[in-house]
Protein backbone atom coordinates (compact mmCIF):
# COMPACT_ATOMS: atom_id res chain seq x y z
CA UNK A 1 0.00 0.00 0.00
CA UNK A 2 2.85 2.62 0.89
CA UNK A 3 4.71 2.11 -2.51
CA UNK A 4 1.01 2.68 -4.48
CA UNK A 5 0.73 5.16 -2.28
CA UNK A 6 4.21 6.90 -3.35
CA UNK A 7 3.29 6.70 -7.32
CA UNK A 8 -0.34 8.79 -6.24
CA UNK A 9 2.02 11.12 -4.71
CA UNK A 10 3.86 11.28 -7.48
CA UNK A 11 1.43 11.44 -10.13
CA UNK A 12 0.09 14.42 -8.10
CA UNK A 13 2.47 16.57 -8.38
CA UNK A 14 4.76 15.50 -4.98
CA UNK A 15 8.63 16.30 -5.93
CA UNK A 16 10.07 15.60 -2.90
CA UNK A 17 9.50 12.25 -0.62
CA UNK A 18 10.93 10.57 2.72
CA UNK A 19 9.68 6.81 2.28
CA UNK A 20 11.37 5.92 6.36
CA UNK A 21 11.05 2.53 7.35
CA UNK A 22 11.97 -0.14 9.65
CA UNK A 23 14.17 -2.09 6.67
CA UNK A 24 15.22 0.77 4.69
CA UNK A 25 14.60 1.54 0.69
CA UNK A 26 17.41 -1.11 0.02
CA UNK A 27 15.75 -4.46 1.72
CA UNK A 28 13.83 -5.73 -1.10
CA UNK A 29 13.94 -5.26 -5.01
CA UNK A 30 10.48 -3.84 -4.56
CA UNK A 31 11.37 -0.91 -2.43
CA UNK A 32 14.32 -0.26 -4.59
CA UNK A 33 12.99 -0.67 -7.67
CA UNK A 34 10.17 2.11 -6.68
CA UNK A 35 12.83 4.36 -5.76
CA UNK A 36 14.24 4.11 -8.83
CA UNK A 37 10.95 5.02 -10.58
CA UNK A 38 10.12 7.78 -8.78
CA UNK A 39 13.63 9.38 -9.25
CA UNK A 40 13.19 8.72 -13.09
CA UNK A 41 9.93 10.60 -12.98
CA UNK A 42 12.40 13.66 -11.27
CA UNK A 43 10.89 13.21 -7.55
CA UNK A 44 14.01 13.24 -4.84
CA UNK A 45 12.77 9.83 -3.05
CA UNK A 46 14.55 9.21 0.04
CA UNK A 47 13.55 5.77 1.83
CA UNK A 48 16.29 5.72 4.92
CA UNK A 49 15.90 2.99 7.34
CA UNK A 50 14.19 4.42 10.62
CA UNK A 51 11.90 3.06 12.61
CA UNK A 52 9.64 5.81 13.65
CA UNK A 53 7.78 4.27 17.05
CA UNK A 54 11.83 5.71 17.90
CA UNK A 55 11.09 9.18 18.88
CA UNK A 56 14.74 9.84 18.96
CA UNK A 57 15.45 7.96 15.38
CA UNK A 58 12.33 9.99 14.02
CA UNK A 59 14.14 13.40 15.72
CA UNK A 60 17.48 12.41 13.78
CA UNK A 61 15.76 11.63 10.60
CA UNK A 62 14.12 15.08 10.27
CA UNK A 63 16.99 16.83 11.88
CA UNK A 64 19.30 15.39 8.34
CA UNK A 65 16.28 15.95 5.80
CA UNK A 66 17.74 19.46 4.81
CA UNK A 67 21.25 18.86 3.86
CA UNK A 68 19.37 16.35 1.70
CA UNK A 69 17.66 19.12 0.00
CA UNK A 70 14.13 18.64 1.35
CA UNK A 71 11.98 21.37 2.07
CA UNK A 72 9.77 21.58 5.21
CA UNK A 73 7.26 18.79 5.06
CA UNK A 74 3.41 19.50 4.28
CA UNK A 75 1.93 16.42 4.61
CA UNK A 76 1.90 13.35 6.28
CA UNK A 77 0.39 9.80 5.54
CA UNK A 78 1.32 6.99 8.41
CA UNK A 79 1.17 3.53 7.03
CA UNK A 80 3.00 1.66 9.05
CA UNK A 81 1.67 -1.28 10.59
CA UNK A 82 3.11 -4.85 12.46
CA UNK A 83 0.66 -7.67 12.92
CA UNK A 84 1.53 -9.99 15.83
CA UNK A 85 -1.51 -12.24 16.18
CA UNK A 86 -2.81 -14.61 18.88
CA UNK A 87 -5.93 -15.05 21.01
CA UNK A 88 -5.58 -12.78 23.81
CA UNK A 89 -5.20 -15.18 26.48
CA UNK A 90 -1.90 -16.55 24.96
CA UNK A 91 -0.79 -13.39 23.69
CA UNK A 92 2.64 -12.82 24.98
CA UNK A 93 3.63 -8.52 26.09
CA UNK A 94 6.04 -8.23 23.53
CA UNK A 95 3.35 -9.48 20.88
CA UNK A 96 1.25 -6.88 22.19
CA UNK A 97 3.56 -4.11 22.38
CA UNK A 98 5.45 -4.65 18.58
CA UNK A 99 1.87 -3.79 17.36
CA UNK A 100 0.65 -1.29 19.53
CA UNK A 101 4.86 0.20 18.86
CA UNK A 102 3.84 0.33 14.94
CA UNK A 103 0.47 2.06 15.35
CA UNK A 104 0.81 4.20 18.17
CA UNK A 105 3.90 5.37 18.78
CA UNK A 106 4.56 5.82 15.55
CA UNK A 107 1.87 8.15 15.29
CA UNK A 108 2.66 9.89 18.68
CA UNK A 109 5.89 10.74 16.97
CA UNK A 110 4.56 12.21 14.10
CA UNK A 111 2.04 14.01 15.72
CA UNK A 112 4.60 15.25 17.88
CA UNK A 113 7.13 16.30 15.59
CA UNK A 114 5.28 17.03 12.51
CA UNK A 115 1.91 18.67 14.31
CA UNK A 116 2.01 21.92 13.08
CA UNK A 117 1.52 23.66 9.44
CA UNK A 118 0.74 20.58 7.47
CA UNK A 119 -1.43 20.35 4.89
CA UNK A 120 -2.86 17.10 5.60
CA UNK A 121 -2.07 14.23 8.31
CA UNK A 122 -3.01 11.10 7.36
CA UNK A 123 -3.82 7.40 9.45
CA UNK A 124 -4.05 4.29 7.28
CA UNK A 125 -6.20 2.79 9.92
CA UNK A 126 -8.40 -0.28 9.68
CA UNK A 127 -12.14 -1.24 10.04
CA UNK A 128 -10.82 -3.83 13.04
CA UNK A 129 -10.49 -0.54 15.30
CA UNK A 130 -14.43 -0.58 14.98
CA UNK A 131 -15.36 -4.05 14.34
CA UNK A 132 -12.48 -6.28 16.21
CA UNK A 133 -10.96 -9.18 14.72
CA UNK A 134 -9.86 -12.92 16.04
CA UNK A 135 -6.62 -12.50 17.37
CA UNK A 136 -6.28 -8.72 16.79
CA UNK A 137 -6.77 -7.52 19.91
CA UNK A 138 -3.66 -5.52 19.53
CA UNK A 139 -4.29 -4.24 16.41
CA UNK A 140 -7.88 -3.10 17.10
CA UNK A 141 -6.05 -1.03 20.08
CA UNK A 142 -3.63 0.79 17.82
CA UNK A 143 -6.54 1.29 15.36
CA UNK A 144 -9.19 2.64 17.64
CA UNK A 145 -5.93 5.15 19.07
CA UNK A 146 -5.18 6.56 15.68
CA UNK A 147 -9.38 7.02 15.29
CA UNK A 148 -9.33 9.11 18.50
CA UNK A 149 -5.86 10.99 18.14
CA UNK A 150 -7.55 12.11 14.77
CA UNK A 151 -10.68 13.59 16.17
CA UNK A 152 -8.35 15.51 18.98
CA UNK A 153 -6.05 16.73 16.49
CA UNK A 154 -9.50 18.40 14.21
CA UNK A 155 -10.58 19.50 18.06
CA UNK A 156 -7.31 21.48 18.14
CA UNK A 157 -7.79 22.84 14.72
CA UNK A 158 -5.25 20.82 12.83
CA UNK A 159 -7.89 20.63 9.71
CA UNK A 160 -6.80 17.59 7.02
CA UNK A 161 -6.22 15.20 10.52
CA UNK A 162 -8.03 12.02 9.49
CA UNK A 163 -8.02 8.12 10.03
CA UNK A 164 -9.21 6.28 7.08
CA UNK A 165 -10.17 2.75 8.44
CA UNK A 166 -9.46 0.36 5.15
CA UNK A 167 -11.04 -2.76 5.04
CA UNK A 168 -10.27 -5.46 2.69
CA UNK A 169 -8.06 -4.38 0.35
CA UNK A 170 -7.96 -7.31 -2.29
CA UNK A 171 -5.17 -6.48 -4.81
CA UNK A 172 -2.63 -5.09 -2.68
CA UNK A 173 -1.58 -5.19 1.44
CA UNK A 174 -1.62 -8.07 3.75
CA UNK A 175 -4.65 -9.30 2.98
CA UNK A 176 -4.35 -9.26 -1.00
CA UNK A 177 -1.08 -11.34 0.51
CA UNK A 178 -2.24 -13.79 2.73
CA UNK A 179 -4.64 -16.36 2.13
CA UNK A 180 -5.52 -16.56 5.79
CA UNK A 181 -6.76 -13.44 6.29
CA UNK A 182 -9.05 -13.79 3.19
CA UNK A 183 -10.49 -16.81 4.84
CA UNK A 184 -11.28 -15.13 7.73
CA UNK A 185 -12.66 -12.19 6.03
CA UNK A 186 -15.01 -14.35 3.89
CA UNK A 187 -16.01 -16.30 7.05
CA UNK A 188 -17.16 -12.93 8.74
CA UNK A 189 -18.99 -11.24 5.76
CA UNK A 190 -18.53 -7.30 7.17
CA UNK A 191 -16.34 -5.71 4.28
CA UNK A 192 -15.95 -5.44 0.69
CA UNK A 193 -13.63 -5.87 -1.39
CA UNK A 194 -11.96 -2.79 -2.48
CA UNK A 195 -9.67 -2.32 -4.98
CA UNK A 196 -6.74 0.17 -5.26
CA UNK A 197 -8.35 2.48 -7.53
CA UNK A 198 -10.62 2.80 -4.70
CA UNK A 199 -8.08 3.79 -1.49
CA UNK A 200 -6.49 6.47 -3.57
CA UNK A 201 -9.90 7.94 -4.68
CA UNK A 202 -10.14 8.44 -1.01
CA UNK A 203 -7.01 9.75 -0.49
CA UNK A 204 -7.50 12.64 -3.21
CA UNK A 205 -10.94 13.71 -1.33
CA UNK A 206 -9.23 13.59 2.25
CA UNK A 207 -6.25 15.28 0.88
CA UNK A 208 -7.93 18.04 -1.07
CA UNK A 209 -7.77 21.23 0.32
CA UNK A 210 -10.70 22.76 -1.09
CA UNK A 211 -12.67 20.06 0.13
CA UNK A 212 -11.20 20.77 3.66
CA UNK A 213 -12.03 24.37 3.73
CA UNK A 214 -15.92 23.55 2.38
CA UNK A 215 -16.19 20.62 5.34
CA UNK A 216 -14.49 22.92 7.49
CA UNK A 217 -17.83 22.94 10.12
CA UNK A 218 -17.98 19.04 10.12
CA UNK A 219 -14.43 18.48 10.61
CA UNK A 220 -14.99 16.45 13.14
CA UNK A 221 -17.55 14.47 11.86
CA UNK A 222 -14.88 14.02 8.69
CA UNK A 223 -12.15 13.13 10.47
CA UNK A 224 -12.38 8.92 10.60
CA UNK A 225 -13.47 7.41 7.45
CA UNK A 226 -14.94 3.44 7.72
CA UNK A 227 -14.11 2.49 3.80
CA UNK A 228 -15.40 -0.54 2.99
CA UNK A 229 -17.69 -1.59 5.76
CA UNK A 230 -21.03 -3.54 5.52
CA UNK A 231 -24.24 -2.89 6.85
CA UNK A 232 -27.18 -5.20 8.48
CA UNK A 233 -29.40 -3.87 6.06
CA UNK A 234 -27.13 -5.00 2.87
CA UNK A 235 -27.97 -8.57 3.67
CA UNK A 236 -31.84 -8.25 5.12
CA UNK A 237 -32.39 -6.65 1.75
CA UNK A 238 -31.76 -10.08 0.24
CA UNK A 239 -33.26 -11.99 2.71
CA UNK A 240 -30.39 -13.22 4.81
CA UNK A 241 -29.38 -12.33 8.37
CA UNK A 242 -26.63 -10.24 8.36
CA UNK A 243 -23.59 -11.88 10.42
CA UNK A 244 -23.21 -12.08 14.14
CA UNK A 245 -20.90 -8.95 13.85
CA UNK A 246 -23.04 -6.68 12.54
CA UNK A 247 -25.72 -7.69 14.69
CA UNK A 248 -24.43 -5.67 17.58
CA UNK A 249 -26.28 -2.39 18.79
CA UNK A 250 -23.66 -0.11 17.41
CA UNK A 251 -25.26 -1.17 13.56
CA UNK A 252 -28.75 -1.02 14.53
CA UNK A 253 -29.47 2.28 12.97
CA UNK A 254 -28.38 0.10 9.70
CA UNK A 255 -30.65 -2.62 10.16
CA UNK A 256 -33.85 -1.10 8.40
CA UNK A 257 -34.36 -1.71 4.47
CA UNK A 258 -36.33 0.73 2.89
CA UNK A 259 -38.69 -0.37 -0.08
CA UNK A 260 -40.61 1.37 -2.47
CA UNK A 261 -43.31 0.55 -4.64
CA UNK A 262 -46.65 1.65 -6.04
CA UNK A 263 -49.81 0.68 -4.10
CA UNK A 264 -50.38 -2.88 -3.41
CA UNK A 265 -54.48 -2.84 -4.05
CA UNK A 266 -55.48 -2.40 -0.33
CA UNK A 267 -54.66 0.99 0.14
CA UNK A 268 -50.79 0.50 1.14
CA UNK A 269 -48.44 2.59 0.47
CA UNK A 270 -44.89 3.18 0.13
CA UNK A 271 -42.15 3.22 2.56
CA UNK A 272 -39.67 2.31 4.49
CA UNK A 273 -40.29 -0.50 7.07
CA UNK A 274 -38.42 -2.59 9.45
CA UNK A 275 -37.78 -6.10 9.16
CA UNK A 276 -38.44 -8.52 11.79
CA UNK A 277 -35.45 -9.11 13.94
CA UNK A 278 -33.99 -12.93 13.68
CA UNK A 279 -34.94 -15.22 15.90
CA UNK A 280 -33.23 -15.02 19.72
CA UNK A 281 -31.38 -17.99 19.86
CA UNK A 282 -30.20 -17.62 23.39
CA UNK A 283 -33.66 -17.46 24.62
CA UNK A 284 -35.05 -19.75 22.46
CA UNK A 285 -32.69 -22.97 24.23
CA UNK A 286 -33.21 -21.30 27.45
CA UNK A 287 -36.96 -21.58 26.88
CA UNK A 288 -36.80 -25.01 24.96
CA UNK A 289 -39.09 -27.97 26.12
CA UNK A 290 -36.05 -30.93 26.56
CA UNK A 291 -33.30 -31.66 25.79
CA UNK A 292 -33.74 -32.75 22.27
CA UNK A 293 -35.58 -29.59 21.53
CA UNK A 294 -32.21 -27.66 22.61
CA UNK A 295 -30.08 -30.12 20.08
CA UNK A 296 -32.11 -28.75 17.35
CA UNK A 297 -31.59 -24.88 17.94
CA UNK A 298 -27.89 -25.21 18.59
CA UNK A 299 -27.30 -27.69 15.24
CA UNK A 300 -29.79 -24.98 13.49
CA UNK A 301 -27.74 -22.52 14.84
CA UNK A 302 -24.04 -24.01 13.75
CA UNK A 303 -25.26 -24.80 10.64
CA UNK A 304 -26.59 -21.39 9.54
CA UNK A 305 -22.94 -20.13 10.59
CA UNK A 306 -21.20 -22.87 8.53
CA UNK A 307 -23.96 -21.82 5.37
CA UNK A 308 -23.00 -18.35 5.27
CA UNK A 309 -19.49 -19.03 5.76
CA UNK A 310 -19.60 -21.27 2.86
CA UNK A 311 -22.24 -19.58 1.11
CA UNK A 312 -24.32 -22.05 0.83
CA UNK A 313 -27.90 -22.89 1.64
CA UNK A 314 -28.33 -24.10 5.65
CA UNK A 315 -29.97 -26.83 4.33
CA UNK A 316 -26.77 -28.83 2.33
CA UNK A 317 -24.94 -28.96 5.51
CA UNK A 318 -24.19 -32.36 6.05
CA UNK A 319 -24.83 -32.77 9.90
CA UNK A 320 -22.79 -36.21 9.88
CA UNK A 321 -19.52 -34.32 8.63
CA UNK A 322 -17.12 -32.65 11.36
CA UNK A 323 -16.57 -28.98 11.38
CA UNK A 324 -13.63 -29.42 9.55
CA UNK A 325 -14.90 -30.38 6.18
CA UNK A 326 -16.19 -27.27 6.16
CA UNK A 327 -13.14 -24.99 6.42
CA UNK A 328 -13.27 -24.42 9.54
CA UNK A 329 -9.47 -23.32 10.98
CA UNK A 330 -8.28 -22.70 14.50
CA UNK A 331 -8.91 -19.04 14.12
CA UNK A 332 -12.79 -19.79 13.21
CA UNK A 333 -12.83 -22.29 15.89
CA UNK A 334 -12.24 -19.96 18.45
CA UNK A 335 -14.53 -17.77 17.19
CA UNK A 336 -17.29 -20.43 17.22
CA UNK A 337 -16.39 -21.14 20.81
CA UNK A 338 -16.66 -17.92 21.77
CA UNK A 339 -19.93 -17.67 20.56
CA UNK A 340 -20.59 -21.12 22.14
CA UNK A 341 -20.02 -20.08 25.06
CA UNK A 342 -22.12 -16.32 24.93
CA UNK A 343 -25.14 -17.98 23.83
CA UNK A 344 -25.04 -21.17 25.05
CA UNK A 345 -23.88 -20.62 28.19
CA UNK A 346 -21.25 -23.69 27.71
CA UNK A 347 -17.63 -24.54 27.69
CA UNK A 348 -16.37 -26.35 24.26
CA UNK A 349 -12.54 -26.56 23.81
CA UNK A 350 -11.18 -25.98 20.61
CA UNK A 351 -10.14 -29.37 19.99
CA UNK A 352 -13.51 -30.70 20.38
CA UNK A 353 -14.62 -28.40 17.58
CA UNK A 354 -11.68 -28.96 14.93
CA UNK A 355 -11.25 -32.66 16.32
CA UNK A 356 -13.31 -35.58 13.97
CA UNK A 357 -16.86 -34.67 15.84
CA UNK A 358 -19.77 -34.50 13.23
CA UNK A 359 -21.73 -31.07 13.63
CA UNK A 360 -24.96 -32.90 14.74
CA UNK A 361 -22.37 -34.56 18.29
CA UNK A 362 -21.45 -30.61 18.72
CA UNK A 363 -24.67 -29.58 19.40
CA UNK A 364 -25.32 -32.71 21.94
CA UNK A 365 -21.86 -31.83 23.76
CA UNK A 366 -22.89 -27.68 24.06
CA UNK A 367 -26.51 -29.19 25.37
CA UNK A 368 -24.31 -31.48 27.74
CA UNK A 369 -22.16 -28.53 29.15
CA UNK A 370 -24.47 -25.93 29.03
CA UNK A 371 -24.49 -23.81 32.09
CA UNK A 372 -27.96 -22.59 31.24
CA UNK A 373 -29.31 -26.27 31.29
CA UNK A 374 -31.34 -27.27 34.47
CA UNK A 375 -30.03 -30.67 35.52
Amino acid sequence: MGRAIAKWMAARGARHLLLPSRSGGAASTAASDLISDLQVRGVNALAPKCDVSDDAALADLLASCEGHGMPPIKGVINAAMVLQDAVFSNMTHAQWELTIRSKINTTWNLHRHLGQGLDFFVMLSSLIGVLGGMGQANYAAGCAYQDALARQRVREGKIGSVSIDVGWMRSIGIVAERAEYQRNLKTAEDMHKLSEDELLAVLDMVCDPTRREKDAVMAERNAQVLFGLRTPSEFLAKGRDPPELLNRPLFAAFAHRHESGGNDGDGGSAGGSAVPAAVDIPTAFRQAADKEERVRIVVQALAGKLARAMAIASEDVELGKPLSSYGVDSLMAVELRNWIGKDFGANVAVFDIMGNVPVAKIGELVVARSRLVKS
